[in-house]
């Protein structure tokens, strides 16, 4: 979008947007998931190494999938935390002070990056 818009349209985005470093599904502004994918940053919920480490989620750009996800209150930019990977795909995570469930399709469309 760079390439597409004028300055006084970029001098608006800004002053809309402010200095926000993620879009609102958790994605950075700055070069998106490419970027992460590039920097090796960034994988798949599903992917995820279930050890100690937290995990920051971004979330899949489908309203759908946000508003499934906001019921177990995984949202994006939460912190999640691993706890049990199941023989059959399933994840048992914690975020937000509360314990989920997902499955292999969700779980497949959550991209997420290492937490501090």
């Amino acid at each position: 979008m760079e390439h597409a818009i004028s300055p006084e349209v970029e001098a608006l985005l800004l002053k809309r947007f402010g200095d926000r470093e993620t879009c609102p599904h958790g994605v950075p502004i700055n070069g998106g998931v490419a970027q992460l994918r590039k920097q090796g940053a960034s994988f798949f919920l599903t992917f995820a190494p279930t050890n100690p480490q937290k995990y920051c989620a971004c979330m899949n750009k489908d309203e759908g999938f946000l508003d499934f996800l906001e019921n177990p209150r995984l949202r994006p930019g939460a912190k999640i935390e691993i706890l049990k990977r199941e023989y059959d795909e399933t994840m048992t995570l914690r975020a937000a002070g509360h314990t989920m469930h997902l499955g292999k399709p969700a779980t497949t469309r959550i991209r997420v990056r290492r937490s501090a």
